[in-house]
């Protein structure tokens, strides 16, 4: 290595305590550096507490997830529809 080489500079202690975090922490690391995975990874992590929640109290989670849902899409069908 030359010294003139680029080392990147190093995160703060507590966004080092972030990305270290065995759940969470491959998502904020790769939101930290701009990257286009975070979508999948925030769909995958409600896809799987929906199901955590629906394996935990069964059908009224998923009766609430349905109606908190139901804005969502009338708003994405007003949009679909404008324009």
């Amino acid at each position: 290595m030359s010294i003139l080489s680029h080392t990147p500079p190093r995160p703060r202690a507590d966004l080092r305590a972030v990305f270290n975090l065995p759940l969470i922490g491959q998502v904020a690391r790769d939101l930290a550096s701009g990257g286009t995975r975070i979508i999948w990874y925030a769909l995958a992590i409600a896809l799987l507490l929906l199901t955590a929640a629906i394996a935990t109290w069964g059908l009224p989670a998923l009766v609430i997830t349905a109606v908190a849902a139901v804005p969502v899409c009338m708003i994405a069908i007003v949009f679909m529809a404008w324009g």
